[in-house]
């Protein structure tokens, strides 16, 4: 019996070890391998454009009242893009969006990261979820734009960007 219980045990452990679901300083690892206190959810606020700032989703359903920003210890690896737009204008017809990142204090200087597009429906509105394989990195002082072709960029209703905090 004793041996029985200690082979159990043994195997759970083992199984613990490699499944990948090890324990951090804020908690067991979700899926991504991340406690979940790293995960991060930000959205912007309708209405802001053009200068789109994004906010903290918190578990309890609400929001940051300021605007989120990196800290000074960390980078955000952004995995997840959602879009929606809703403009009749450009019902049927292909719209675009980019997203760039760019240093605060430089912001006339940007780099794009993420690309994508979707036909809009016949009343002009379309919503895309977007699900990275590697993500892009955002590191402290910089800042998330976002961009479309120039002269026909429709603005977007809502962007949400997830993904997660590491260490520098």
């Amino acid at each position: 019996m004793k041996v029985t219980a200690l082979l159990v045990g043994l195997f759970l452990v083992l199984g613990l070890a490699l499944s990948g679901a090890q324990a951090g300083p804020t908690g067991p690892a979700t899926h991504l391998g991340q406690p979940v206190a790293n995960h991060v959810t930000l959205m912007n606020k309708p209405k802001e454009y053009p200068t789109i700032k994004f906010y903290r989703v918190l578990p309890d359903g609400s929001t940051a009242t300021a605007p989120f920003t990196i800290p000074s210890t960390q980078r955000l690896i952004i995995t997840d893009v959602s879009w929606s737009v809703q403009n009749s204008t450009y019902a049927g017809k292909l719209v675009y969006m980019s997203l760039a990142v760019s240093n605060i204090a430089t912001p006339t200087k940007s780099y794009p990261v993420f690309g994508s597009s979707m036909t809009l429906g016949p009343a002009g509105f379309g919503t895309k979820n977007d699900f990275m394989l590697a993500g892009f990195v955002v590191a402290p002082g910089a800042q998330i734009l976002v961009l479309g072709p120039s002269g026909s960029m429709v603005k977007p209703q809502a962007v949400i960007l997830r993904g997660y905090l590491v260490p520098q």
